[in-house]
């Protein structure tokens, strides 16, 4: 005989002394209590998160197309547990036909979707699946992983497969606080927290929601890792190009006489004070018809110094090119989100202007913002004291932009 420790001996009973879950319920009456209240819920159905609200029992049909009696596919004792999990003789398995209980619900096509490749409309998830199959009066496409999801527990899931379906009726716009609106169907439900009743969260359906709920949101935890912000790819789509011209320092009639003597490009540097190379130059646009009396644009290209980028027509020094995400700059990048702006002018490229507006009785958050952007950057912002507001504004164009 095998004696067990003692930590065991309140959760292991002997053979003789085990009586099944479902034989107690039966002997005790409750498996009878649980039939009852079973039968209720499919008078109006609410088994699942789907609450058709259909009257399974006389025959009505909901999503699942089960009426009163559900469809057993197959039925078997299942062996793939401890034994002090599914019992020495198996624990009794049964798979139904027709639902699959994996209850999920209807979002619009152009929903975002947290993935690992940054969010994404699921039209466009639907788009990138392949093998597109007819399935109960839509289609599927197979994913088969090549896409992850940000679950509520904060890793990533693989998406196996995407659905489109017809649907003809309402949609609910919720739109929470600092937050995208979303889209759902009135029956799709969210947890909210109500300011009658704080310390609990509720999970109601889409059309019971009120102005003024808490939607909770789920947030990707970081934990472990360093994160690094690579400047010079975050601000490089954000170059604008800037106008250039290429009409000459000089009065247009007083150049073109010159042009065409018969005079070298030297002879000519001395007559015009221009550089021989520049009048070469300005020959030969003149050759091609006078386009160098035309203006152009140039690309206001990111130049790298050292560990510091800039614009190419920003004056020096620039901003750090990588940047650890500390706290310090989460801080920033909030107060940004909260307070700040930034101005510009058009066809200026520098005129750039990152400007973060307090009350005045704001100073200490002022004097802070201004130390972080000295500390993190290396800039010189101003604090500006108006009528109303207190400003702490750079004119850096690179760093505006990054913001």
């Amino acid at each position: 005989m095998t004696h067990l420790p003692d930590f065991c001996k309140g959760f292991i009973l002997p053979r003789k002394q085990f009586e099944p879950a479902y034989l107690e319920a039966y002997r005790s009456g409750r498996l009878a209590e649980k039939v009852e209240r079973v039968r209720a819920m499919l008078q109006r159905c609410r088994v699942c998160p789907r609450n058709c609200d259909l009257d399974r029992w006389n025959g009505q049909l909901g999503m699942c197309a089960s009426g009163r009696y559900a469809d057993v596919a197959s039925y078997f004792p299942h062996f793939g547990e401890e034994d002090v999990l599914r019992g020495w003789r198996g624990s009794g398995t049964i798979f139904f036909g027709r639902c699959n209980l994996k209850c999920v619900f209807c979002l619009p096509p152009e929903a975002f979707v947290a993935t690992d490749q940054g969010p994404l409309p699921i039209a466009r998830i639907f788009e990138a699946g392949s093998d597109e199959t007819p399935w109960h009066g839509g289609t599927v496409r197979f994913l088969d992983g090549r896409l992850h999801a940000w679950a509520r527990h904060g890793a990533p899931v693989p998406i196996t497969k995407a659905f489109r379906h017809p649907y003809e009726g309402e949609l609910i716009w919720v739109k929470p606080y600092n937050c995208p609106p979303v889209l759902l169907t009135p029956n799709h439900e969210v947890f909210v927290v109500r300011v009658s009743d704080p310390d609990r969260p509720a999970r109601l359906r889409a059309d019971a929601l009120s102005k003024g709920d808490y939607l909770i949101v789920p947030k990707r935890p970081i934990r472990g890792q360093d994160i690094v912000l690579d400047v010079a790819s975050i601000i490089a789509d954000a170059a604008r190009p800037f106008r250039k011209s290429r009409r000459p320092r000089m009065a247009i009639e007083d150049l073109v006489p010159l042009l065409t003597q018969p005079l070298t490009s030297k002879e000519l540097a001395g007559l015009t004070g221009y550089h021989p190379a520049y009048i070469r130059k300005l020959r030969g646009l003149w050759r091609n018809g006078g386009a160098w009396c035309m203006d152009m644009h140039q690309a206001n290209t990111l130049v790298q110094e050292g560990e510091r980028v800039r614009f190419k027509t920003e004056q020096r020094p620039g901003i750090p090119a990588r940047l650890p995400l500390d706290e310090s700059l989460a801080w920033l990048l909030g107060i940004y989100c909260a307070e700040g702006h930034v101005t510009a002018i058009r066809n200026r490229p520098n005129s750039y202007r990152i400007v973060f507006s307090f009350g005045r009785h704001e100073s200490v958050l002022a004097d802070r913002v201004a130390d972080g952007l000295r500390r993190i950057f290396g800039v010189a912002p101003q604090l500006r004291w108006r009528r109303t507001t207190i400003t702490v504004e750079i004119g850096k164009a690179s760093l505006a932009l990054l913001f």
